[in-house]
């Protein structure tokens, strides 16, 4: 049934804005300033601020023995998506981790999806195509040295990774001082003369990730983004508070107390300080589009 959320006040990163959405139930149909011209119910969220559901990274997930109920606590904080990784040494590896993942999220009360990590030395062409064979969000490469950085066989991998855009991801894990941003300098002036794709940063597990962030991945504007044709996902805040600089991070980090509903793809399956985990399991996300928007 088409129906309409008026006067939403809508949050995305640390932007305010008054909006109208028309949805079907399940998808947004119509974002605007003003639906007021159409005849269809209406539903007012005047005294509340919207967020779009949030999307995180955690790639402990996979070793917490309580997954699923880790996953309940991010529900309960207005996540409904989560991006988690296995990792690899090998090619012959993939398969079988990437199904034993799998399993062990199939009754995770939030969507999720599964990316790659694999040492910098251990990756070939040959990942690269089943990565995206298997439609991956990503693959987060570990990279210990500068060295290692310019012994890889760039070209090769950039031939596998045409066409699609299955981005590189780094993570550093030398800890001396100054170490990880020499590495980092390295890498993105790596990734821009190679011309792969890829994030010029490490991502940070457990905050919201940035659109930018999500739309490597993959993710957004499908998820995660409050736009024409998204899935209608999103949380309400309680608007009793004064807050001049609020952002999408700050919500998720201090303000859990005053997150009153919580809604993916049109269903309420947090409300207050209950969650309504049986209503449907969360999806598996394999990625059809990395990269929707050029940021």
């Amino acid at each position: 049934m088409t129906y309409i959320i008026e006067n939403a006040v809508i949050l995305r990163g640390d932007k305010l804005s008054r909006e109208s959405i028309m949805t079907d139930g399940t998808v947004i149909e119509a974002i605007r300033p003003d639906l007021s011209r159409y005849t269809f119910t209406k539903m007012n969220v005047d005294g509340f601020i919207m967020t779009p559901a949030f999307s995180i990274l955690d790639g402990s997930i996979l070793a917490n023995d309580n997954a699923v109920q880790s996953l309940h606590g991010y529900l309960m904080s207005g996540v409904t998506t989560v991006i988690t990784y296995i990792q690899i040494q090998y090619e012959r590896e993939l398969h079988i981790k990437l199904e034993e993942a799998h399993r062990q999220l199939e009754e995770s009360p939030a969507d999720y999806a599964i990316a790659v990590k694999i040492p910098l030395s251990g990756l070939t062409p040959a990942i690269v195509r089943e990565c995206k064979r298997r439609k991956v969000p990503a693959i987060f490469v570990e990279v210990p040295s500068g060295a290692f950085l310019d012994k890889a066989a760039w070209g090769w991998i950039r031939e596998a990774m045409f066409p699609g855009n299955c981005p590189l991801i780094p993570i550093f894990n030398e800890s001396e001082n100054g170490s990880e941003k020499q590495l980092l300098s390295k890498w993105k002036k790596t990734m821009t003369s190679e011309k792969l794709p890829s994030v010029l940063h490490e991502l940070r597990e457990n905050i919201p990730l940035s659109p930018y962030e999500l739309n490597k991945l993959g993710i957004y504007p499908q998820r995660s983004s409050l736009l024409h044709k998204s899935e209608l996902s999103y949380n309400l805040y309680i608007d009793d508070f004064e807050a001049e600089n609020v952002d999408e991070a700050s919500m998720f980090l201090y303000h859990r107390n005053r997150l009153a509903i919580t809604v993916r793809r049109g269903q309420i399956i947090r409300h207050g300080d209950h969650a309504g985990f049986s209503i449907m399991n969360g999806e598996h996300i394999r990625i059809k589009t990395h990269s929707y928007y050029s940021f």
